[in-house]
């Protein structure tokens, strides 16, 4: 396989300064903790400098179902060898607080104010490069247009003026310019009709300067032209421009993770009651009182024996006290383990293709059969 093949088939997409967008898009996003915060979904790229301006990045979502999507200036993403993906200084919070939209609420890119707001989030500052389209009667018109703006010190080499040509020519050269093909139908029209066109190329703090020195060369109002070029039977498509535009679909297969219910193990604590007996001995005392007949002679009387006296004699018993001690007999601990496994999902995906038959060789030779181009 030589390198031009291998550069159509993405085997060649990475060299010291240039990478393929196949290989960005899906590449993961971290920020400098190492936290990943989403992965590229797509690129949005500069159609007149050919630069990229913001990479899109899709963040949370199963199989890109409810995801939101996050656009990120380019200059704010640098790629670390070591993780295998572009870090941003940002953190989860500020990430989230950032403008995102839906697969349904997608923004107008048009919109200069939508990627203003973008920017100043990330604090971007960017300079941007207009492109102010007038429209003249003649070329002539239109050069003396050009010669005013350089005698206000607009270099020349950021004008050019585009005069009708022939009709595929007129076409073709608008195309050149990226111009949307609602515009080129209008613009090759005029073009045909002998108009001229004088495109300038000015930086934003200079483009209202721009545009007042061109209305002062009094360009006409190309809509108002195609309005009476409408009620005069034009169709709306410039002649010469003979193109149909086949798009090529491809399916790609996004395999993601979802967290479902296996059931579970319930563990529920409470209390019981049981009887218990237990014997105890229990000492108990009494009073017995006993009166014994005496007869018996005494020799010298002590002194206090007709002396009056009370003698108390207390008794006492035991009682059961009951009494309870808590103590841990068991533990039943309760874990939860995980481990990992790799699962292949299989699944079709569709694309179509294109197959080219050139008549075009079977009139120079009749005899070769052309193999078709894919």
């Amino acid at each position: 396989m030589n390198s031009d093949t291998a550069a159509r088939t993405g085997e060649a997409n990475e060299t010291d300064r240039l990478i393929s967008s196949q290989k960005v898009e899906g590449t993961a996003v971290y920020n400098h903790q190492g936290e990943n915060l989403g992965t590229v979904d797509h690129l949005m790229i500069d159609k007149f400098s050919g630069q990229v301006a913001y990479a899109v990045m899709s963040f949370g979502g199963f199989l890109g179902i409810g995801a939101s999507y996050h656009p990120l200036p380019w200059n704010t993403l640098n790629y670390d060898v070591n993780l295998g993906g572009y870090r941003v200084d940002v953190n989860r919070a500020h990430l989230e607080a950032a403008p995102r939209y839906t697969e349904s609420t997608e923004p107008n890119w048009a919109d200069r104010a939508y990627t203003d707001r973008v920017d100043q989030h990330w604090g971007v500052s960017r300079e941007r490069a207009d492109r102010i389209v007038a429209v003249f009667d003649s070329p002539e018109k239109a050069r003396a247009a050009r010669n005013a703006l350089m005698s206000a010190a607009i270099s020349n080499d950021r004008m050019e003026i585009v005069e009708h040509r022939t009709n595929t020519d007129n076409w073709t050269t608008l195309k050149n310019y990226s111009i949307p093909d609602e515009d080129c139908h209008l613009y090759a029209e005029g073009l045909g009709r002998g108009q001229a066109m004088l495109l300038i190329r000015c930086d934003a703090p200079e483009h209202d300067r721009v545009l007042q020195l061109i209305k002062s060369q009094n360009p006409i109002d190309i809509d108002d032209h195609a309005s009476k070029w409408r009620a005069a039977g034009w169709s709306g498509r410039a002649e010469g421009a003979q193109e149909e535009v086949i798009p090529v679909y491809e399916e790609k297969l996004k395999v993601g993770k979802r967290v479902v219910e296996q059931g579970g193990v319930r563990v529920r604590v409470y209390t019981v009651e049981q009887p218990v007996q237990e014997g105890v001995t229990l000492r108990q005392e009494r009073v017995a009182v006993e009166r014994r007949p005496v007869d018996r002679a005494v020799g010298t009387a002590p002194g206090d024996a007709f002396r009056d006296r009370t003698i108390d004699v207390q008794t006492r018993q035991e009682e059961a006290v009951v009494g309870k001690e808590a103590r841990v007999k068991e533990e039943v601990v309760v874990r939860k383990e995980a481990d990992q496994r790799t699962q292949t999902v299989r699944d079709n995906v569709r694309r179509t293709e294109v197959d080219v038959e050139d008549d075009r060789a079977k009139t120079r030779n009749p005899t070769s059969r052309p193999a078709p181009k894919r």
